[in-house]
């Protein structure tokens, strides 16, 4: 083996040994992926509005112009989560 092949050999061994370069974020305890951060973020605003607006329906008594704009956000959030879900598979 020559010292060509050595040297090759052991950029291809460092090249493998080397710790993927990902950035965390960390804070107190907590050591996060920022696209983890960020989708847990989301996740927690959507349920918030999904429960705010179920809230919202239920005070409405039935009655269609209370009710309206809250079906109507329920209706958006759930095709912006279900397109995500979908869009993700490709």
């Amino acid at each position: 083996m020559t010292t060509d092949e050595k040297i090759e050999i052991n950029t291809l061994i460092e090249r493998d040994n080397k710790k993927d370069d990902t950035v965390l974020w960390e804070s107190c305890c907590i050591r996060m992926n920022p696209h983890a951060l960020a989708y847990i973020g989301q996740l927690l605003i959507s349920i918030i509005i999904l429960v705010f607006s179920f809230i919202m329906l239920i005070k409405a008594d039935g009655s269609c112009e209370k009710s309206a704009p809250f079906i109507g956000l329920i209706s958006f959030l759930m095709g912006k989560l279900l397109s995500s879900v979908v869009g993700s598979s490709n």
